[in-house]
């Protein structure tokens, strides 16, 4: 597992930096490890293994920072037991 900390949010940026620094995501159909994604598919991860652990923005109404937290999903932390 990776941190990854963006500072704007262009589409497929941290998939594609993944794939150029030679570790592409699990799970990613379109710039993924087609052999890795085969394996780990049958170790039961049936989506992309990616997940926004927090999420900090400004409120563009009041004008405050607003930080978000999410746990991670439970098929995704079913996946990780099976590692």
């Amino acid at each position: 597992m990776v941190e990854v900390l963006i500072e704007t949010g262009r589409m497929h940026q941290i998939r594609v930096h993944a794939q150029y620094a030679g570790h592409p995501l699990a799970g990613d159909d379109k710039y993924g490890d087609r052999d890795f994604d085969r394996k780990v598919h049958s170790q039961g991860l049936k989506r992309l293994f990616l997940h926004a652990h927090q999420l900090t923005f400004t409120n563009p109404t009041t004008d405050t920072i607003q930080t978000v937290k999410a746990p991670l999903s439970v098929e995704l932390a079913a996946f990780l037991a099976t590692l």
